[in-house]
């Protein structure tokens, strides 16, 4: 691989040995995608920037915390380097350390990690791994150990308790007995993280599936919300959840939701005042928040008949298959979900309109029939809907009729 090659110049250039480090290590070994390079050593924030410099542009990012960004300039590869350090933490878990010290002790920068898995190093000269903290066997035991005593791991980063969560989704491993111990111990911590840092996690967790599907399957946005629940989080992140009937119905519908759909999926069956809550606090997208909560509304909307299906349909064109999933698989209205797909089938198999403009009549007909201008706009869906369920309405003929009905 080429970075292979271009952090073993690195080390040459630094005069000490530079290491591939965490996750980039674990995939590999795993035989996964790559996608960001991490690199490690003894050197210096303002060392590596200046030493670098003959093969690589340096950005200092975070001198207290030691983090450089290196750009190859012969491949262009952005690499983060951080020097060895050993963190200390405030008591709170509010996921920065308090004071950083420097070290040149591979063994002690492998312990202020999350997890065995993570505190892999590469040495790209030698072509070895170095693991201090036994991530190889975890690996193969399919397991997320905590990289040192697991109630300092936790107690220290409230975050690493959505980390835990998060890589078992994505790579299908277990928390190790101690280490979920810790983490449910420490849950609380969690409210002190700020929410710009929990939302990432949370994101990744629903898109889990996706990411890693060889080794996640199917079931990967399930387990890793499992965790959370059963850790206690999901009551942290959102006072009164409820892990109701509706939420283990909700779990085994992720697979077939797309991911945009996943948390309307989770907050369907919470009551709405909760949910409003729940979306208000997260910092998502305002688009994410805004669909999610017409997900859910249309997902608890009745569909009885064929007006109530075109009615939902033409409200959310591109959310109606979303509608239909929540209904069969969260919600149990089997009967809705199959008249929103048979009303579906019946617009697109006879080419009905899906809004106003596809209609055969315009603002202009309004007007000349002296609809009144605050009527107009209702006027016009009022007859998308009564089109959307009988195919013979759609001509200007049949339409510009019902207009004159409504004067």
């Amino acid at each position: 691989m080429i970075f292979d090659d271009e952090i073993e110049l690195l080390g040459r250039l630094l005069s000490t040995k530079a290491y591939i480090v965490g996750g980039c290590v674990r995939n590999r070994l795993m035989g996964l995608d790559v996608s960001d390079v991490d690199v490690a050593s003894a050197a210096l924030p303002k060392e590596v920037i200046e030493k670098a410099s003959p093969a690589f542009s340096g950005v200092l990012v975070n001198e207290r915390l030691g983090t450089v960004k290196l750009t190859s300039k012969n491949s262009g590869s952005v690499y983060e380097h951080t020097t060895f350090r050993v963190d200390s933490y405030p008591k709170s878990g509010r996921h920065l350390p308090k004071a950083v010290r420097f070290t040149s002790n591979l063994e002690e920068d492998a312990l202020r990690r999350d997890f065995t898995v993570n505190a892999l190093y590469f040495e790209p000269q030698s072509k070895t791994v170095i693991d201090p903290t036994g991530g190889t066997e975890d690996i193969q035991k399919k397991l997320l150990r905590a990289a040192d005593s697991p109630e300092k791991v936790f107690g220290e980063d409230g975050l690493r308790i959505m980390r835990l969560a998060r890589f078992s989704a994505e790579l299908g491993f277990s928390p190790e007995e101690k280490t979920f111990a810790a983490a449910k111990n420490n849950v609380r911590l969690l409210a002190d993280v700020s929410k710009d840092r929990i939302w990432p996690e949370l994101e990744k967790i629903f898109a889990s599936s996706e990411k890693y599907p060889t080794v996640s399957g199917d079931n990967a946005v399930k387990r890793g919300l499992e965790v959370l629940e059963k850790l206690g989080a999901l009551r942290v992140l959102f006072p009164n959840f409820s892990a109701n009937e509706g939420y283990l119905a909700a779990l085994e519908a992720m697979p077939h939701l797309a991911k945009e759909a996943r948390l309307a999926a989770l907050f369907t069956s919470q009551d709405d005042k909760d949910v409003f809550a729940y979306l208000s606090d997260l910092r998502c997208p305002k688009c994410l928040k805004e669909q999610t909560a017409n997900l859910i509304a249309l997902a608890k909307t009745a569909v009885k008949t064929r007006e109530d299906a075109a009615a939902v349909i033409l409200k959310s064109e591109k959310l109606w298959k979303e509608v239909a999933l929540l209904k069969r698989h969260v919600t149990g209205d089997v009967n809705g979900a199959d008249i929103l797909e048979k009303q579906f089938s019946y617009m697109s198999e006879n080419e009905l309109p899906f809004d106003v403009k596809g209609l055969f009549v315009t603002g202009n007909d309004l007007i000349k029939l002296k609809i009144a201008k605050d009527k107009r706009s209702a006027a016009l869906k009022k007859l998308l809907c009564r089109v959307a369920v009988d195919k013979g309405l759609n001509s200007r003929e049949k339409q510009l009729q019902l207009l004159l009905e409504e004067v």
